[in-house]
């Protein structure tokens, strides 16, 4: 009874987050959008590099998303051969590795490469697109295509 429980909130979490966010462009993410030779491993890099970029100092002028959703990302970009720095809207990941498509202006699925599928991509089921740095995703799938 409680693993239905869980799984229905957690459904109903997931509804909710689609249902109030679009994946529309973005030019203000493709506008600060880096390569960078390699993402942060661990939460305090990861802290680090977001000070670095600072989404805030563009977060209240962008009209992507909510301020707050405005936040750092270091993915893979659409075609899986670079990894990049961007300030773009947090999207709920399901499944899939995180990227940021320049062309489409949106953090989304890299549908090629399924999260636990393979031994090398790991990841939550469900998880945040800022949260990528936990599951190693970029630096495997970087190398896997390189």
């Amino acid at each position: 009874m409680t693993s239905w429980i869980r799984a229905s909130l957690i459904f109903l979490q997931i509804l909710g987050q689609v249902c109030r966010v679009e994946f529309k462009y973005c030019q203000e993410a493709v506008d600060n959008v880096e390569i960078v030779t390699s993402c942060p491993t661990s939460e305090q890099e990861w802290e680090s590099a977001a000070n670095r970029k600072n989404c805030q100092s563009t977060a209240a002028q962008q009209t992507c998303s909510e301020p707050e959703t405005f936040l750092y990302h270091c993915v893979i970009n659409g075609y899986g051969n670079e990894t990049i720095e961007v300030c773009a809207p947090r999207r709920l990941m399901i499944g899939y590795c995180t990227e940021f498509n320049v062309a489409g202006g949106v953090i989304q699925s890299h549908v090629l490469a399924p999260c636990n599928k393979t031994s090398v991509l790991r990841c939550d089921d469900v998880y945040y697109s800022t949260q990528a740095y936990k599951f190693l995703l970029v630096r495997c799938l970087v190398s896997k295509l390189n």
